[in-house]
């Protein structure tokens, strides 16, 4: 996904995921997660916010952090 690239390949950069329910928004984070977790090299970039085995976002709000200092968030706009 293009946001994974950008945020992968871009120090301190910021993403915004909006969408106009929260089960949108979740899906596009698990999609990530799911991304995420196929690959050793993402996994070693990622700052891990949740305990739950496999997950690496933290929801309420969503939030994707990178140890380059970049950030996807997601929120929900309805």
């Amino acid at each position: 996904m293009e946001i994974l690239y950008e945020a992968f390949t871009n120090e301190r950069y910021r993403i915004l995921v909006a969408g106009p329910r929260q089960n949108h928004v979740h899906e596009i984070f698990e999609r990530l997660n799911d991304f995420i977790s196929q690959s050793p090299l993402l996994i070693e970039a990622i700052v891990r916010q949740s305990n739950t085995f496999g997950k690496f976002y933290k929801s309420n709000p969503y939030e994707l952090r990178f140890k380059n200092g970049s950030v996807i968030k997601g929120f929900t706009t309805g």
